[in-house]
């Protein structure tokens, strides 16, 4: 059984396939592998369409590329989601993709009314996210002038796994919202969608971890927002607990161990 991962980020990659290790008769298949580096346009207003629109995005590939013996195409929205600038295939390889599965993650804060949710990849380069009801905007650190942002957090780390332009905004954001002073309570999201080739029909599956910001990093390994990512159950940050416990614990684990138990059931 191949099963084709659909996503470009190689810390997910490797999450995932320790995730889905003990998943019988397997092979997981990375997208960039394939089609090398492609931008997919996730343009989506939920997890769930993102997810989908990766799953789209990717069967479309395959399909275009001639990997996949199928002349019907995914009923889903016709608009271009790809930019893909890189042309070194491999055609030689028949490569016969049983199941593609995407998915897309969030990091929720309360006090900030859920941001940066859909957003938290790319948050650090995102001003004022209006998409967010009741956001007072006025709190935020890109509003606050040069004497408030000199006394803003800037944190450094060494892993370079680790975005910390999108953490230090993040925190400095909860600095100057009232209402994070005394509420740092936030849940990381996660919505699985796969995608059956042969059958041509999708499921999403969800999974999510309740914590809270700490104020500083702490732990070492990990990616994204880990160091900053506080899990009562383990008085640890998600950077502490180690990726073995991580790997058992997370949003993503919690998504993708109902995506084990779906394909091992058609299977």
């Amino acid at each position: 059984m191949n099963i084709l991962i659909g996503t470009g980020n190689k810390h997910k990659f490797q999450e995932i396939s320790i995730i889905m290790k003990d998943l019988k008769d397997m092979n997981l298949v990375y997208a960039d592998n394939i089609f090398g580096i492609t931008d997919i346009i996730e343009d989506g207003k939920t997890y769930q369409e993102n997810a989908l629109i990766k799953a789209e995005a990717y069967y479309n590939l395959l399909l275009n590329k001639g990997y996949l013996n199928s002349n019907r195409n995914l009923n889903f929205d016709k608009k271009n989601k790809i930019n893909n600038n890189h042309s070194n295939i491999n055609n030689q390889e028949n490569i016969n993709i049983d199941y593609i599965v995407s998915e897309d993650t969030g990091l929720e804060v309360k006090c900030l009314n859920n941001e940066p949710g859909l957003y938290t990849a790319r948050y650090s380069k995102i001003n004022n996210i209006n998409n967010f009801k009741n956001i007072n905007n006025n709190n935020n650190y890109e509003n606050k002038n040069n004497d408030e942002k000199e006394a803003a957090v800037t944190l450094k780390n060494s892993n370079s796994n680790i975005n910390i332009d999108n953490i230090n905004k993040l925190l400095n954001n909860m600095k100057y919202k009232k209402d994070c002073s005394h509420d740092r309570e936030a849940r990381f999201i996660c919505w699985a969608c796969v995608y059956s080739v042969k059958n041509k029909e999708y499921k999403f599956f969800h999974g999510e971890l309740n914590g809270f910001i700490t104020e500083k990093l702490a732990g070492a390994t990990g990616f994204g927002y880990d160091p900053v990512f506080y899990v009562p159950e383990f008085n640890k940050t998600l950077a502490e607990v180690g990726e073995e416990i991580k790997n058992k614990i997370s949003h993503r684990a919690r998504a993708f161990k109902k995506v084990i138990d779906f394909i091992s059931s058609k299977s």
